[in-house]
């Protein structure tokens, strides 16, 4: 079963999803500027990468939504998988 690590170190929900394509990979729950701190050296890059593709995609389907004049969404936490597939997953909520 894949790991989650949030800000305290803990383990949190989303460590009960099943990864099918990475049971192994290490999951980091990314809310504060702090979180990455916790995501190894070697690595960093990597999450940063795929940070950029969340935070671009985000802000996107904002500025579509304020276009269109839906309600205000909120911003989802950034949880990266550390599996090397440069993959981005984002659920919006209102």
């Amino acid at each position: 079963m894949s790991e989650t690590k949030n800000l305290k170190g803990d383990v949190s929900p989303l460590a009960s999803i099943d990864l099918l394509d990475a049971p192994t990979a290490t999951r980091y729950e990314i809310s504060s500027i702090s979180d990455f701190v916790q995501v190894p050296q070697a690595r960093l890059e990597r999450c940063l990468k795929e940070f950029d593709i969340f935070l671009r995609t985000h802000l996107f389907v904002k500025s579509l939504s304020e276009d269109l004049e839906l309600p205000p969404m909120k911003f989802p936490i950034f949880v990266w998988i550390d599996d090397d597939k440069l993959e981005v997953n984002i659920h919006f909520k209102r």
